[in-house]
């Protein structure tokens, strides 16, 4: 039997049970992506392999765990999961085919406000299921969203990836990173302020510029990651989309990118909106408790979409009120 991690290559033609392998579409941090084939169901997958060499056992489990729950779930805006795949050399994940660009891609063009509106209030709805089911995405940004040619909008790889306390660090060491307080800010009387300062000399794959920008401050600081995590990194998206810049593009280096994100040092640009102003400020609060649920983001978007076309009705209705008022005037008169 072969080492957990001593993976062997999947190439166009091989087989995972059902699933005929037929070309690689992408490899990033959190393992490759092949288009494959499920010939008992007769439709095309994706197949996505799990990095297992930077997974602990309690790790692995946990992803795992999550998976199948996933599997469970079925929503328009989840990318959908068929299978998980346990074998010697690594799991596997079977899941649905999503064509279309990723977020990232799109946000290339300017978007109008409903459509970025719209574009978040989606992401919302597939948090708002999975945190019904107690799954935590961990790594929600632009570049694992897919936009279809249909509009539709698809979140991905929830559950795979590692918090920064389970991110191998260099020479192989699993220790857990210590944690901070969330409210030690910059100060820390031993003189340990940078605790992840070994992070961006080490940087594994799952962690790059992109993840890190769009990681809670408790995530960043080593701490569990919840649900409160994934509506900081909505929070963060949702800035992106209605002002076209992350609100850590000026940061110079990966160090001062992180002492940004451990404190939540964010200062929202004007979205030109008040009430989305106050949504993206308390989503990206500092204290996870400070910020609101997946439930409260959707009605607050879902407010914002709705809103001109209730200014619309007011008005509509007040110019029939004027112009009844007006009749019922011209007709006193006309009687007297």
């Amino acid at each position: 039997m072969l080492p957990y991690n001593s993976r062997m290559p999947l190439e166009p033609g091989s087989r995972l049970g059902r699933i005929r392998i037929d070309a690689l579409l992408g490899a990033g941090g959190t393992g490759a992506v092949h288009r494959g084939f499920d010939e008992r169901l007769e439709r095309p997958v994706a197949v996505r392999e799990l990095q297992s060499g930077r997974r602990t056992a309690v790790v692995r489990a946990r992803v795992l765990r999550d998976l199948r729950a996933l599997a469970t779930l079925e929503h328009p805006n989840l990318c959908r999961i068929d299978d998980v795949i346990e074998r010697p050399d690594g799991d596997y994940v079977i899941q649905e085919l999503v064509d279309g660009e990723t977020l990232r891609d799109r946000m290339q063009h300017p978007l109008d406000r409903a459509e970025a509106v719209q574009i978040a209030l989606r992401v919302a709805r597939a948090l708002a299921v999975a945190h019904s089911a107690g799954i935590v995405h961990r790594n929600l940004h632009a570049g694992n969203i897919i936009v279809t040619p249909a509009g539709e909008v698809k979140v991905l790889d929830f559950a795979i990836a590692p918090v920064a306390a389970e991110t191998v660090r260099p020479g192989g060491e699993t220790a857990p990173l210590r944690a901070i307080n969330l409210d030690e800010r910059n100060t820390d009387p031993a003189g340990e302020a940078a605790i992840l300062a070994p992070l961006p000399a080490g940087l594994t794959p799952e962690i790059s510029f992109t993840t890190i920008s769009s990681m809670s401050p408790e995530h960043a600081r080593g701490l569990p990651v919840h649900t409160a995590s994934d509506i900081y990194s909505l929070g963060v998206l949702l800035h992106e989309l209605l002002t076209g810049h992350s609100p850590y593009a000026a940061t110079p280096s990966t160090s001062e990118l992180l002492d940004k994100v451990r404190t939540a040092d964010i200062a929202p640009r004007d979205t030109g909106s008040r009430e989305l102003n106050t949504l993206v400020r308390r989503m990206t609060a500092l204290k996870p408790p400070d910020r609101p649920s997946a439930a409260e983001v959707i009605t607050t978007l879902e407010s914002v979409l709705t809103r001109p076309t209730r200014s619309r009705k007011h008005w509509t209705a007040a110019t029939i009120a004027i112009l009844v008022l007006v009749a019922i005037l011209v007709l006193v008169a006309i009687l007297r």
